[in-house]
């Protein structure tokens, strides 16, 4: 049946199905969501194929995930089926059945606003006019997709209202980060001097809308509002933009508080931004403040028992303390504790992921350039994903020293202990084991002199 529905043409199932085929699969199951809720966990089958029905049905976006999130829009009697590589998971991701010529206008919008990201810091430089020319340019060609789209099949309201926000909201976003990310004069004079217009299209932004709760445009414009609403607040003091900073994100939490009452976005607003900041502060007086803000701002019986416990676990991780125990394997499959890595020498643990291909070389180069710089250090690989056999393979392929490669024996546990958000974290030790830094980045322009400032105290 699902096979059949190759056309918007053909009938439409009873029931609503979403199914399909993951190539290199990382895991055996298949999470569903709709605005952050949960809705079931389905498991694949020995030929990693899955396959569920909806008993009832809302329309609109539904978030699927294997590793990482993507987003299908249903409507009821769709029959979509999905296959996807996880080896190149946006790229690689199509669709087929009842439903699958919006999905896959969906997927062409969001690849093309991916790749109109590898130009954007460019045009970031432009004087506003010529800036405002540029996006224009690149909406339009969006709007040639989404025209073409609309000659060939029909399209409902709801739908529609999902396809134009991703036409408008990456713009919208890059609107609010133009001032910040602009060089060659301080962000105070750039703003003052902006034309007047340059922000009315806030106009027309609902910000309190459900039906794109989950919709990365949405989302990420919502971000981009609330950074630039932040900076305004200490702009005329210090036109740098800091996005750590606490004054920053004091002043995004109280904007988030004051503005959006929609209980899914505010939700994810105030989780989003209190997680980030505690992932990277190491100030446990900062870090308290923006956990107490956040408490007195959520309402939300999960959300604030998951940030309580996000907020001990880094805690645990202060300067000071010691590596938590968690287990890990060798390639030659030894089991070990983490701490008892520490060799009586200062000791970078850095982390990567198999279905991040240009990170895991990036990174690896990385560790060798400090390698030569800062002998004093070692420097201990730790896969955070991925099954046994292609960890080894990468390792093999790529030449990497399988000697100072592990990987978790629990790597879901090990990431929230070690609070483990992106793969450019890392976490410094002293020669006892006790941390230096859990929130460092191994790739950015201070790592090298926060490791000489370790070497010299």
């Amino acid at each position: 049946m699902l096979t059949s529905c190759s056309k918007e043409t053909e009938p439409r199932a009873s029931s609503t199905y979403l199914g399909g085929q993951i190539i290199n699969p990382v895991s055996s199951r298949v999470t569903i969501k709709k605005d952050n809720k949960l809705i079931d966990t389905v498991s694949l089958d020995r030929n990693n194929f899955f396959l569920y029905e909806f008993k009832e049905l809302e329309p609109g976006l539904y978030e699927f995930f294997h590793n990482e999130r993507q987003l299908v829009y249903l409507t009821e009697g769709d029959s979509l089926l999905l296959r996807l590589n996880t080896l190149e998971f946006d790229e690689s991701l199509t669709f087929s059945g009842y439903g699958a010529d919006r999905n896959n206008l969906l997927m062409d919008l969001f690849l093309h606003n991916e790749k109109e990201n590898g130009i954007i810091m460019a045009l970031y430089q432009r004087d506003p006019l010529a800036f405002e020319a540029a996006l224009d340019s690149l909406r339009q060609s969006r709007e040639v997709i989404w025209q073409r789209y609309r000659t060939r099949n029909e399209t409902t309201k709801d739908f529609q209202k999902v396809a134009e926000a991703m036409l408008s909201f990456d713009n919208y976003a890059r609107k609010e980060y133009y001032p910040i990310s602009h060089f060659g004069q301080d962000h105070a004079t750039l703003l003052r001097q902006l034309p007047d217009d340059f922000y009315s299209f806030r106009e027309k932004v609902d910000f309190n809308d459900g039906d794109l709760a989950t919709l990365y445009s949405y989302q990420r414009y919502l971000i981009a509002f609330l950074n630039h609403q932040a900076f305004l607040s200490y702009v005329d003091q210090n036109s740098a933009y800091q996005p750590n900073a606490l004054e920053h994100n004091i002043h995004k939490l109280k904007t988030i508080d004051e503005k959006i009452v929609n209980s899914t976005l505010r939700n994810y607003l105030l989780r989003f931004t209190t997680r980030n900041f505690l992932a990277r502060s190491n100030d446990p007086q900062e870090s308290a403040q923006i956990y107490n803000l956040f408490m007195d701002f959520s309402t939300e019986v999960e959300d604030r028992a998951y940030m309580r416990e996000v907020y001990e676990t880094n805690k645990r991780l202060d300067a000071g303390q010691l590596l938590p125990e968690e287990q890990v394997v060798s390639a030659k499959d030894d089991q070990a504790q983490l701490t008892k890595l520490v060799h009586n020498k200062p000791t970078v643990f850095y982390f990567w992921s198999t279905d991040r291909l240009k990170h895991l070389k990036l990174v690896h180069l990385r560790v060798n350039e400090l390698r030569e710089k800062f002998p004093e250090y070692e420097y201990i690989g730790l896969n955070i994903d991925g099954e046994a056999q292609i960890w080894k393979d990468i390792i093999r392929r790529h030449g990497f020293d399988a000697s100072k490669e592990y990987r978790f024996n629990n790597s879901d546990h090990a990431k929230e202990e070690l609070v483990i958000n992106t793969v450019n974290k890392s976490i410094i030790v002293d020669a006892k084991g006790k941390i230096l830094n859990s929130h460092a980045n191994i790739l950015s322009q201070d790592f090298e002199n926060e490791l000489l400032q370790y070497l010299n105290n």
